[in-house]
């Protein structure tokens, strides 16, 4: 097949009518001769979806087997979209094969976007395909769309691969082909400019038909999976310079259109509509400290800066870690832009002397419920200053005991620093008024608290003083030893006179004292009395807080007694 050489051979009559004969067609050398004469396309495309555009292509010079060419393209389309293309391509043909390279520069005069193209042919009879790159070329700026208000956009880039072939017995019904890739988050595809239509990385595979009743017109119809406008119907008004009227009306001429020979000046295949990336604008901007650092238990303010409010603060949402209010910490609004925070305590239990983290976050809300950037600061705790550290607290778990050597007093010493955390690793010195302690200095613990013993032998009121270096006057705490009624015994049973008229009047006073094992006077000890004759008084009597029970025995009684 001779088409590569139809464009400007001198053999161009001879070759053409060869070229018709081929494909068995029935054309005359006239006809041959008006597609050989053609300088130029122009199309005209109006569709259901309110899209109208016109596209033009030029040649610029040409050879026997080469087309250099200009392209230029007008696209109107809904929400006032205009696009205007130009680019320029070369064509060549090899054996039974036209190859194509194209670059194009898209702008957009509405959003005032420019967007570069590339993009690679190869023709046969009945069939092309085409590769398209597209490369955005402006950055980003806001939207002048109102359905995509505080949205910037710029054009994104992607790709494309189409096919399209026509039956050889029936040219005017063709078949189309197109996959379409673009990169990136919030691309739209669709018809319309909505947040709800923006898809991230989107695909889109369309499958068309076309019908070429005369070359003059074809009416195309497109299903789209992957877009929401998914079907579109439209018609095209191809005209060709250089190609007599009759011609272009002329049913004949499609088969010529479908080969070689009638490609040579097809306009390129591409997208002409320059596709939009769109990102939500930083309407509300806020941040805060990286890091602060302050001691445990420590009241600080946290500030708030707000860097960008299109439409002012109205809330700011605070958030800390479980962890944080778990240990101890706290927070409260003192206005939209101050954070009052007190930290936890200080946890001994970790890693000593290392300042333990948590992190606050907050979130700003503008007037029209627009949220902010996330804005986060790291609070470093440290341990409080052990100078500061003071008694707290000293207790006892219980205020009194038996004074048998064995019942303890145990005692509770609690170091606090001046922030109120609790401080492990001081010295906490004791010392008791009386009693033994079981020991006279302890440390506290990781929780800031000591623990010693107090046990007495003696009944009596005992102070305990706890102090460390940093707080000499400490803290005390009283308690009490009283005896141990469990071990009273009867220490002495004695009578205030040996002899007593029997006269039943004249008393003897016996006076019986009851002691613990340690000696001491036991107090409410009930002790029974016995005589061989006479009449006591009571049989039972109760010691004093003296330890001691006195009872009257009649003098008769006692005297018959007597020996």
């Amino acid at each position: 097949m001779q088409a590569g050489r139809i464009l400007s051979s001198e053999n161009i009559k001879n070759l053409s009518i060869n070229y018709a004969e081929s494909i068995g067609e029935d054309l005359i050398k006239e006809k041959i001769n008006a597609w050989a004469n053609q300088k130029g396309t122009v199309r005209i495309n109006a569709s259901f979806d309110n899209k109208i555009s016109g596209d033009v292509l030029l040649p610029i010079t040409e050879s026997s087997d080469g087309l250099l060419f200009s392209q230029f393209g007008l696209h109107a389309s809904v929400g006032n979209s205009r696009y205007v293309n130009i680019g320029v391509g070369y064509r060549k043909h090899i054996n039974n094969w036209m190859y194509g390279v194209n670059t194009f520069y898209d702008y957009s005069y509405a959003g005032k976007h420019a967007r570069a193209g590339i993009g690679g042919e190869m023709w046969a009879d009945y069939m092309k395909l085409a590769v398209n790159g597209y490369y955005g070329l402006t950055d980003w700026h806001e939207s002048r769309l109102s359905a995509m208000k505080d949205y910037d956009e710029r054009p994104a880039s992607g790709f494309d691969l189409r096919a399209e072939a026509y039956l050889p017995s029936y040219p005017q019904l063709g078949a189309s082909l197109k996959y379409e890739q673009y990169f990136g988050e919030g691309i739209r595809l669709n018809i319309g400019s909505h947040a709800d239509d923006l898809k991230d990385n989107p695909k889109a595979l369309t499958f068309g038909l076309s019908y070429t009743p005369i070359p003059l017109i074809t009416l195309k119809g497109e299903y789209s999976g992957g877009r929401k406008d998914a079907s579109r119907i439209g018609i095209n008004v191809n005209y060709r310079f250089g190609v007599p009227w009759a011609q272009q009306i002329s049913i004949d001429g499609v088969k010529v259109l479908r080969s070689l020979m009638g490609s040579s000046y097809e306009l390129v295949d591409r997208n002409n509509e320059i596709v939009m990336q769109y990102r939500k604008q930083d309407l509300l901007e806020i941040s805060l400290p990286n890091t602060v650092t302050a001691e445990a238990a420590e009241t600080i303010t946290l500030p708030l800066t707000v860097s960008k409010d299109k439409y002012g603060l109205r809330d700011v949402k605070w958030t800390a870690s479980v962890e944080f209010f778990a240990n101890g910490g706290s927070f409260r609004k003192l206005s939209l832009t101050q954070l009052e925070v007190t930290l936890p305590s200080y946890l001994y239990t970790k890693l000593a002397n290392t300042a333990q983290e948590y992190v606050i976050k907050a979130v700003g809300v503008d007037n029209n419920g627009n949220n902010s950037n996330p804005a986060a600061t790291t609070i470093k705790v440290k341990p409080a200053d052990a100078a500061s550290a003071k008694i707290y607290a000293l207790t006892a778990d219980k205020d009194v005991a038996a004074d048998n050597g064995k019942d303890a007093i145990t005692f509770t010493t609690v170091v606090r620093d001046v922030a109120g955390a609790v401080v492990p690793g001081v010295k906490v010195t004791l010392a008791a008024t009386s009693g033994t302690l079981s020991k006279n200095t302890v440390t506290t613990d990781d929780n800031g608290v000591a623990y010693a013993k107090l046990t007495d032998t003696a009944a009596e009121n005992v102070t305990v003083t706890a102090t460390t270096p940093f707080d000499t006057k400490g803290k005390t705490a009283s308690v009490t030893f009283k005896a141990d009624a469990a071990s009273a015994k009867i220490y002495a049973l004695t009578a205030d006179k040996d002899v007593a008229v029997d006269n039943g009047k004249d008393a003897i006073t016996f006076t019986t004292v009851v002691r613990d094992v340690a000696g001491a006077v036991v107090p409410g000890v009930k002790v029974t009395l016995a005589a061989t004759s006479g009449t006591l008084s009571k049989n039972t009597v109760t010691t004093d807080d003296n330890g001691g029970g006195l009872r009257k025995a009649d003098g008769i009684q006692q005297l018959r007694t007597l020996p």
